[in-house]
């Protein structure tokens, strides 16, 4: 086979390959695009919190895209030191005792 046969292939090869992504991971790039877009209205705080999962989600994506282009597997993403969740703290209402579990069990 020739050079210029071969390379006609590799590229067909490639050109199939990449049509097959775009078919897997266009529904879930489009969803995350339009659900940020609606949620623009949303307060700093939400907004912020959103677009970050966005873009965790978005990369996360792109390496399966670029693992499935590759014929690879996806390499997973090294776990980064994160804040551990904590809740908003909150006060009990005026006027009433806080409950424990001693005092609701007896």
């Amino acid at each position: 086979m020739s050079l210029q046969a071969t390379l006609d292939n590799t590229i067909k090869a490639v050109s199939n390959r990449a049509a097959e992504g775009q078919r897997l991971f266009s529904p879930i790039a489009s969803l995350l695009d339009n659900h940020l877009r609606l949620s623009s209205n949303l307060p700093p705080h939400l907004l912020g919190a959103l677009s970050s999962l966005s873009l965790d989600l978005s990369a996360v994506a792109q390496r399966h895209f670029d693992a499935y282009i590759a014929g690879t597997t996806a390499i997973a993403a090294p776990n980064l030191p994160s804040k551990p969740y904590s809740p908003p703290t909150t006060r009990p209402l005026s006027g009433l005792s806080q409950s424990t579990y001693a005092t609701v069990a007896s």
